[in-house]
């Protein structure tokens, strides 16, 4: 009887043990849980379980993986394709019933892909309460609680000067609504369909774009922070974007809801949602902020108890935003990333229909505040980077007595449209003056020049400048890369540009007082140095032989030529590898005319070594060394 009780012991254990494993898998560093028969997958920050879109796969083919792969893959799997964008991701379609992991697991060993991921269900960040309420406290002072003192950054800058458009990702916005001033550009992602309508009771979408963009002194309904002033000087428009459905945003059509946007020219895009963090979402992102300058605004999520921020507000390119109740007590996801906080508790807005007003709370009606006051600074200086946009908004929120003194819970501080709005201009006591007059020379090397930014009697006095550079075609994604000490003697002040650098390239300049604020950038300049491949001889009927040369000068830092002939008509490849025959660099993959040829080859972005490049054209194949020393 004692072994057999044992026996028993180890069956229930081996089934439960058998059970687990059935429910709960790992793969591809993800766990993906299953309960109550549904599965989920768990997020990358918390043990938040987000519902598992079982059906979507995102995929992402690796460089010259020939699209028929792809399609052979998919035949064998009956998966289809739905769509794919100009990142090169593709969502694909399992079929019902389909076993998710075992199609998941047959794409990441099959080889092909740089990216395969599972799609999932996010959600917004609103609790919609009451459906009308007559005060929007949040704009001014009612009975003391929060506000961002809309009416007097509206005594300078309504959105009206030069009004730009905010793409609103989110449940749909009614088009009925006439108190929204809607762009004739939107799409329904979700239904696939040009008509971005909510359905009946989706009313987040509608009240996030009245947080932004309503109608403002047209005698009808609510305000918007950016709404222009009467139905003559109308400010932002409002680009409608439908991700999602009733609880749910689908994450496989953010990705594509995002680019859209940035393609279509919104300078803000706000996502007042939650969903889980996909690469295809993060290099939407990307492309918006690198490429397109686009603002990027998410909301915190309003998990209180958490001290991660959700997905997107998280992504360090996107201007995260918390809540801050009536009480003035935080309500958010706590974080050291989080930028700033805004009002969130009752905050009235638009809803659904011809005149709909409703109350809602929760993050999502706070973020839309900060894309609103973005959209303000642009509409007052259109020149304006989305980097300066965050800078400001975060610089010249307050932190007042009735809030506790931590930066995890509200960021910089609460919101202020005012202090936004005025610190745009010259001597406003509040951030620094920016640098003016700046020039380049393109000369090698490369000068700045700039006239010395003087402290007027509000400023305190300057410490450095801060240069910063981008390269297209990431024009827009600057990054600090000097530091220029301030001489307050100099009428101008220079700098040398360290590095010689191919393809066109961008500066802007800042300043830097001595308590660490710091200003908005100068105007923009910029120079091109095209990396040159020159055909340098060809006559036909000439023979040609193939050969690779020994490149000049090796060593060398950091450009070198290599020149190489081709006897034939046909492709031609040429790659930069490291000893571990890693590859480094593709400087040519193309057809090619029999000739001889020569190429400029910048090493900025490699370390000092010894490197190999091979040149493969037909049959022929040939590798060489050269020594990088830096």
């Amino acid at each position: 009887m004692k072994y057999l009780t044992i026996k028993i012991f180890i069956f229930i254990w081996i089934f439960n043990s058998l059970v687990f494993l059935q429910n709960n898998i790992h793969i591809n560093g993800r766990d993906y849980i299953k309960q109550n028969n549904k599965w989920f997958i768990k997020d990358l920050n918390s043990d938040e379980l987000l519902p598992l879109n079982e059906l979507s796969m995102t995929v992402k083919l690796k460089e010259r993986v020939p699209r028929q792969a792809l399609e052979a893959l998919n035949m064998v799997n009956n998966i289809t394709i739905l769509r794919e964008n100009e990142l090169g991701y593709i969502d694909l379609k399992l079929p019902q019933g389909a076993i998710f992991h075992q199609r998941l697991n047959a794409y990441l060993s099959s080889g092909l892909f740089e990216s395969v991921e599972m799609n999932s269900f996010g959600g917004t960040n609103s609790t919609p309460n009451d459906p009308f309420f007559s005060s929007q406290y949040h704009w001014f002072n009612i009975n003391g609680w929060p506000h961002i003192n809309a009416p007097f950054a509206w005594d300078t800058e309504t959105g009206a000067t030069n009004p730009v458009t905010v793409a609103v990702l989110d449940l749909g916005v009614d088009s009925l609504n006439i108190d929204l001033n809607l762009s004739s550009v939107k799409w329904d992602f979700y239904n696939n369909d040009p008509e971005p309508q909510p359905i009946a009771n989706d009313h987040h979408g509608t009240g996030v774009a009245g947080v932004i963009g309503a109608k403002t002194n047209n005698g009808l309904m609510v305000s918007g922070i950016s709404g222009g002033w009467g139905n003559n000087n109308l400010g932002s428009k409002i680009m409608a974007i439908r991700v999602g459905s009733g609880e749910f945003i689908d994450g496989e059509r953010v990705d594509d809801a995002i680019i859209f946007a940035a393609n279509n020219g919104a300078k803000v895009i706000n996502m007042s949602f939650w969903i889980d963090e996909t690469r295809a979402i993060k290099d939407a992102i990307e492309y918006a902020y690198n490429q397109k300058g686009c603002l990027l605004v998410a909301a915190a999520g309003n998990q209180i108890n958490q001290t991660n921020l959700r997905f997107p507000a998280k992504h360090p390119k996107v201007h995260s935003v918390g809540g801050i109740t009536k009480s003035w007590l935080y309500y958010n996801n706590r974080g050291t990333d989080l930028d700033v906080v805004a009002p969130n508790e009752n905050i009235v807005t638009t809803a659904n229909g011809t005149f709909g007003i409703g109350q809602f709370s929760g993050t999502s009606f706070s973020s839309p505040q900060v894309a609103g006051v973005g959209a303000l600074l642009y509409s007052r200086k259109p020149d304006i980077l989305h980097m300066d946009i965050r800078k400001v908004i975060n610089q010249t929120a307050i932190y007042t007595p009735q809030m506790e003194s931590d930066p995890t819970k509200f960021g910089n501080g609460l919101l202020q449209a005012n202090r936004a709005i005025f610190a745009l201009s010259q001597g406003n006591g509040i951030i620094p003056d920016y640098p003016t007059q700046l020039t380049i020379s393109n000369q090698n090397p490369v000068t700045l020049r700039w006239k010395t930014v003087q402290p007027t009697l509000e400023n305190v006095s300057i410490s450095h400048y801060n240069i910063y550079r981008s390269k297209a075609p990431n024009q827009y994604n600057f990054t600090k890369v000097d530091e220029v000490p301030h001489n307050g003697n100099l009428t101008f002040t220079s700098w040398v540009e360290p590095s010689y650098l191919l393809g066109t390239i961008y500066y802007r300049v800042t300043s830097v007082d001595a308590n660490g604020r710091e200003s908005i950038t100068s105007n923009e300049v910029s120079y091109t140095n095209i990396e040159q491949k020159i055909l340098s001889d060809y006559s036909p009927g000439i023979a040609y032989d193939y050969a690779l040369y020994q490149n000049y000068p090796n060593p060398f830092n950091p450009i070198t030529t290599i020149s190489y002939s081709i006897k034939e008509d046909g492709i031609v490849k040429l790659v930069v590898y490291d000893v571990l025959g890693q590859e480094q660099k593709t400087l040519v993959n193309e057809f090619q005319n029999a000739g001889t040829y020569k190429i400029n080859f910048n090493s900025e972005n490699l370390s000092s070594g010894v490197y190999l490049y091979q040149l493969i054209s037909g049959s022929y194949s040939k590798t060489l060394k050269m020594i990088i020393a830096k």
